[in-house]
């Protein structure tokens, strides 16, 4: 089977010119277009390690090595042909990932691109990336579940302060990731709870949801909730207009179910119907082995009012002073 390989090196409209005629013409004619203006290398120098370390629902993630170097990482294959999600859709979603970690290479905690695969044969693209050794905070958390014990408070203030450094990248670029989640949170090796002081680096990954908004615009609105119902934002799930404080909020609730080993708000849940107080009482369920600082630092992101939620620099801010 013939791949063939577009490094992240060409210039960004290479790419994009590429996917945009995906949104025009077949798969196999916007292949027949490129290939008379561009000169594909042959990448047969990938040998896959470990299967399905991930799956979402356009594509699987692999394990990979790169025979030249023996460098190992994550292959996430997307088909650009699927019989439940618009053709259209499967490709903004790569054009979003593709181009947002493009633009990020080299931001601290954030999932560094490495090379764009196309492969004719199966109508599929392959984004290439880091990968990290310690899987995602998910499994974290299971964790947690099976020992009826959240993660130690030093653990969850890492978190914090690793997650907020991307997510002030993100939002400096007017982007909003749109998707932070347990599931969306990598390790860079294995957590071990009994090692104080050693814990692992913190990646945040998948921007295939991400919307960046306009200069000129300070909120967006979309017509169908995009990301995870349970880490959504109330405005979110309200359809309202909402900003790049919207992660912060989902943030808050990957906090909290480090703490809790459970979601703060399950997807049936009618957030927009809680009131202040109500949500009050789900902050302070937070077990009391940890700190006064956590409990309302987590409760300041999980703030209703997007407009009086803090921003991610501020979050930040109050993170770097605790630590």
């Amino acid at each position: 089977m013939q791949k063939f390989l577009i490094q992240y090196e060409r210039p960004r409209s290479t790419i994009c010119q590429f996917l945009t005629l995906l949104d025009r013409v077949s798969f196999s004619e916007a292949c027949k277009s490129f290939y008379q203006n561009f000169t594909f290398e042959d990448i047969s120098g990938f040998k896959p390690i470990e299967s399905r370390i991930n799956s979402g629902a356009c594509g699987i993630v692999d394990k990979v090595v790169r025979i030249r170097d023996n460098k190992i990482f994550a292959w996430k294959k997307i088909c650009l042909v699927h019989e439940n999600i618009k053709p259209e859709e499967i490709v903004k979603s790569i054009q979003n990932e593709y181009n947002l970690l493009l633009r990020m290479l080299d931001q601290p905690n954030i999932l560094q691109l490495e090379e764009l695969l196309v492969n004719t044969k199966d109508a599929t693209a392959v984004i290439v990336t880091e990968y990290c050794d310690g899987g995602d905070l998910f499994d974290v958390i299971l964790d947690c579940y099976n020992r009826k014990c959240g993660a130690p408070e030093n653990f969850i203030w890492m978190i914090a302060y690793d997650m907020l450094r991307a997510l002030k990248a993100c939002h400096a670029y007017g982007i909003i990731h749109n998707d932070v989640k347990t599931e969306n949170i990598l390790l860079n090796k294995k957590h071990d709870f009994s090692q104080e002081n050693d814990y692992p680096t913190f990646t945040l990954c998948d921007f295939g949801v991400a919307v960046a908004i306009p200069s000129n615009n300070y909120t967006i609105r979309v017509k169908t909730l995009n990301g995870t119902p349970q880490y959504a934002s109330p405005e979110k799930r309200m359809g309202y207009a909402f900003n790049e404080k919207a992660d912060i909020w989902s943030l808050g609730c990957v906090l909290y179910e480090l703490c809790q080993y459970q979601k703060a708000f399950p997807s049936d849940t009618s957030i927009h119907r809680l009131s202040n107080q109500e949500r009050i009482n789900i902050c302070t369920k937070i077990d009391i082995k940890y700190s006064g600082y956590l409990q309302q630092f987590i409760w300041a992101l999980l703030t209703f009012d997007m407009n009086k939620r803090p921003s991610a620099e501020e979050a930040f801010r109050t993170v770097s002073v605790i630590m």
